[in-house]
């Protein structure tokens, strides 16, 4: 009890943490960021593309690797904290688990440096 316990105060101080980390992003953009007087109805430009554009254009793959980096990294922390939280009960079959998961990520990571995900030109 007291040991799940100790987890989910673990990550209720990782989600306080980034809801901080998140919140003080947020003002300090407002407070210093450029101030425009255009509406968003005057750009046309929204998302990395105009929005009068054929939507039958080809996208580039940096742009298509973009979300599925984002969701491999954040599956990775997630899985592996929870697992570096209790790893002395999940012992060796949760380390054999969380080594196949680190194995498939690197072929993930593998995958997409090969792809040039990492290279913005």
């Amino acid at each position: 009890m007291e040991q799940s316990l100790h987890a989910y105060c673990c990550f209720l101080l990782l989600f306080l943490t980034l809801t901080a980390v998140v919140g003080a992003v947020a003002v300090l953009s407002f407070l210093f960021g450029r101030k425009k007087r255009r509406t968003v109805a005057v750009d046309g430009y929204a998302g990395g593309f105009y929005l009068l554009s054929s939507v039958r254009r080809r996208l580039p793959m940096r742009l298509i690797l973009a979300v599925p980096l984002f969701v491999l990294l954040e599956v990775a922390f997630l899985f592996l904290t929870a697992w570096g939280m209790n790893i002395r009960a999940a012992g060796w079959g949760g380390f054999a688990v969380a080594a196949a998961f680190a194995l498939q990520a690197g072929i993930g990571f593998r995958f997409a440096v090969k792809k040039g995900a990492f290279e913005w030109k």
